[in-house]
């Protein structure tokens, strides 16, 4: 099992209310449900940047192929 730590932070009560009412009826410990939101959210944000990371190698490459066509018109069109 993973080393553990105490992590104390606070919550807004409505939704403290209903992640506990949510472990409560599937039988989980309101811990086990934050850590499993946690991990969604830190998957989340690593597929997003990911993708803005592809995204921005793609633009990068599109880039420069319009710039090389660009240059070709800016000399008369020669090839």
């Amino acid at each position: 099992m993973a080393a553990r730590e105490r992590f104390t932070t606070t919550l807004d009560t409505e939704l403290l209310q209903e992640i506990k009412i949510l472990a409560i009826r599937n039988r989980h410990s309101t811990n086990d449900l934050l850590e499993e939101a946690i991990h969604d959210l830190l998957k989340k944000y690593k597929e997003k940047s990911s993708k803005d990371e592809k995204s921005t190698k793609e633009n990068a490459s599109l880039d420069f192929v319009v710039h090389e066509q660009s240059s070709k018109y800016e000399k008369g069109g020669e090839e």
